[in-house]
C-alpha cells in the first residue's frame, strides 16, 4: 500500500513538473511567434503599400490618359481623324498598359445610313454597324432597327484582330450600354464591368467619359455630334509585376461597381504558395484591403498572406528550443535518477518482504507465508465444496547425516529436497520449509480424500531418492503425516496439527511412509 501511494506521489510530481515546463516552453515560444508576428506584420504592409501604390499609380495614368483623350477630342472637327489616332499612339506608348483608346458616336436611326457611308469612302471599306452577344452565341450579330446607336468609329492601335470589332454598337451591350449612360449623366470617367474582348485577348474592362462641347459648337466632336472616348484596359496588365511580388502572398483585384455579370468580377487573383493545414491551423492570416475611390473606380485591391513556420526568428526560436530542450533534458536526468532511487527502494522493500515470508537458505515460503496461504485454499475449498490436502514431512536420518558430513552438506541435501518437493506438485500448489528438516505442502482440488494418499506417496517417492552431495552419497527418506479438508477439520490451524500428529505416526510405525489422520484416530 505504501509503495503505491508512493508511486502516485511520483507520478503527480512528474506530471506537475512536465506542466510546468510545458508551459514555460509555450511561454517562450509564445514571445519569439508575437515577435515574428509584428515583424511579418510590418513587411507585409509595407509590400502592400508598394503594390497598392503600384496600381493606384496605374488607375491614375488611365484617367489621366483619357481625361486628356476626351479633353483633345472635344477640340477636334469631323476631318481629324488623324490629330486623334497620333494623340491616342503616344499615350499608348507611354502606358503600355493601356490596350487601345477608342470613340463611341452617337447616331440616330436617320443618320446611320449617310455615316455608314461616309465611314466606308473615309478608308473603311468594311464598316458594318453590328452587335455582339456577350451572353449566348458571342457571335456578331446584324444590327437592329432602334432609335439611336452608339457605335464604335474609332480605335487606336488599329490591331488586325480588333479590326472586327468597329461598328459594334455598344448601346445593344446592357452592360456596355450602362457605363456610357452613366458616364454621360455624371458627365465624368466610368469603369464598365468585366467582359472579355470580342477579338479575344482575356479579362478587360472599358472606361467610358463624354466628349465635352468645344469651339465648333453643337457639331463638335469626332465627326460631329455627341461622342464618348473609351479607353480599353486588360485586366491581366493591372497585376502586381514580379520585382514586387511575394510568392507567400495572394493578390486580387475586384470590381464593385455594377451587379457582376456572367464574366465575373474578379480583374486579377494570384494565388500564394499553399500553406500546410497545420500552419493554417496554429498561425493567423494577414490581410489587407484597399479601394481606389481617390481615382474613381470601383475596385477593391485584396492582399493576403498566411503566416508559417518559416515566418519564426529563426534566432529567437532556436535560443527557445534549445533552452526548453536543455531543460528537458535536466528534468529526464532528474525523473531518471528519482526513478532509480525509486526503484531501489520498491528492490529492497521487496527483499525484505522476501526474507520475511521465505526461508533463506530454500528460498521456500516460511511459517508465515505458510498459514496465510493455508488459510486461502482452505476458503477457496470452502466456497467450491472441494478438498485440500496438507502434507506435513520430517526427514528421516538428516540429523545423523549432518553430523556426520557437516552443516554444507547438510543445507545442500535441503537445498536437494526443496527443489524436488517443488517438482513433485504443481505450481498453484504450496511447499513451505516448516522448521529444520520439517517441510508442509498444501495441495488444492482434491476431488476425494483417497487422492491425499496418491499424492503424499508421490511426494515419498521423490525425496527417498539418494542424495549424491560432493562426492557423498546420502540416503534420506521422508516420514509424511496427512490431514485433509473438510474431511479431518474445518480450519487450518486444526488441519496442521492433525497432519503433524499423522506424520509423528508415521515416525512411530517404522518411518519412510504415509499415513491420513484418520487411521490415527481409529488406530
Amino acid at each position: 500500500m505504501a509503495s503505491a501511494s508512493r508511486r502516485r506521489g511520483y507520478l503527480a510530481y512528474f506530471l506537475l513538473v512536465l506542466i510546468l515546463w510545458g508551459l514555460a516552453t509555450a511561454a517562450a515560444l509564445f514571445v519569439v511567434a508575437r515577435e515574428s508576428f509584428f515583424s511579418a506584420r510590418a513587411e507585409f504592409e509595407s509590400r502592400a503599400q508598394e503594390a497598392h501604390g503600384h496600381l493606384r499609380d496605374r488607375l491614375q495614368a488611365n484617367d489621366m490618359a483619357l481625361f486628356n483623350f476626351a479633353g483633345l477630342l472635344s477640340t477636334l472637327g469631323a476631318g481629324d481623324r488623324d490629330r486623334a489616332a497620333g494623340l491616342a499612339r503616344a499615350l499608348v506608348e507611354r502606358y503600355p498598359h493601356i490596350y487601345q483608346m477608342q470613340v463611341v458616336r452617337k447616331l440616330g436611326h436617320r443618320e446611320l445610313p449617310a455615316f455608314v457611308e461616309q465611314m466606308r469612302r473615309g478608308g473603311f471599306p468594311d464598316f458594318q454597324p453590328k452587335t455582339f452577344s456577350y451572353e449566348s452565341d458571342r457571335r456578331f450579330q446584324p444590327l437592329g432597327t432602334r432609335e439611336q446607336y452608339y457605335l464604335l468609329v474609332f480605335m487606336e492601335p488599329a490591331l488586325p484582330a480588333a479590326r472586327p470589332v468597329l461598328g459594334l454598337d455598344v448601346g445593344a451591350v446592357p452592360f456596355l450600354a450602362k457605363g456610357l449612360n452613366d458616364a454621360a449623366a455624371k458627365g465624368r470617367s466610368l469603369a464598365s464591368p468585366l467582359f472579355e474582348l470580342a477579338e479575344g485577348g482575356g479579362a478587360a474592362y472599358t472606361m467610358f467619359r463624354p466628349v465635352g462641347r468645344g469651339s465648333h459648337g453643337a457639331a463638335a466632336g469626332l465627326f460631329g455630334g455627341e461622342s464618348h472616348a473609351l479607353l480599353v484596359i486588360l485586366a491581366a496588365t493591372l497585376e502586381p509585376p514580379l520585382e514586387i511580388r511575394d510568392p507567400r502572398i495572394a493578390y486580387g483585384l475586384r470590381h464593385r461597381g455594377y451587379v457582376e455579370t456572367a464574366f465575373g468580377d474578379s480583374l486579377f487573383s494570384l494565388p500564394a504558395t499553399p500553406a500546410s493545414p497545420l500552419e493554417r491551423a496554429l498561425f493567423p492570416q494577414l490581410r489587407v484591403e484597399r479601394d481606389y475611390s481617390d481615382v474613381d473606380v470601383p475596385f477593391q485591391f485584396v492582399m493576403t498572406r498566411q503566416m508559417g513556420f518559416a515566418d519564426l526568428r529563426s534566432g529567437g526560436l532556436v535560443a527557445a528550443l534549445g533552452l526548453a530542450a536543455g531543460a528537458l533534458g535536466a528534468l529526464l536526468l532528474h525523473f531518471r535518477t528519482v526513478a532509480r532511487q525509486g526503484r531501489l527502494l520498491r528492490e529492497h522493500e521487496e527483499r525484505i518482504l522476501h526474507l520475511a515470508l521465505h526461508d533463506q537458505l530454500t528460498g521456500l515460503p516460511n511459517r508465515r507465508l505458510l498459514d496465510d496461504r493455508l488459510q486461502h485454499a482452505v476458503d477457496i475449498a470452502r466456497r467450491q465444496n472441494d478438498h485440500v490436502g496438507v502434507f506435513f514431512l520430517d526427514l528421516d536420518g538428516f540429523k545423523p547425516a549432518n553430523d556426520r558430513y557437516g552443516h554444507a552438506i547438510g543445507d545442500a541435501i535441503l537445498k536437494e529436497v526443496s527443489r524436488r518437493l517443488a517438482a513433485s506438485i504443481r505450481d498453484a500448489d504450496t511447499v513451505a520449509r516448516y522448521g529444520g528438516d520439517e517441510f508442509v505442502l498444501v495441495c488444492s482440488g482434491l476431488q476425494h480424500a483417497a487422492d491425499a494418499l496418491a499424492v503424499g506417496e508421490k511426494i515419498r517417492l521423490a525425496v527417498n531418492a539418494a542424495y549424491q552431495v560432493e562426492g557423498h552419497s546420502v540416503t534420506i527418506t521422508p516420514s509424511i503425516g496427512v490431514s485433509v479438508f473438510p474431511d479431518n477439520a474445518d480450519d487450518a490451524y486444526t488441519l496442521l496439527n492433525q497432519a503433524d500428529v499423522a506424520m509423528y505416526r508415521a515416525k512411530s510405525q517404522g518411518r519412510n511412509r504415509v499415513r491420513l489422520y484418520h487411521e490415527e484416530v481409529l488406530a
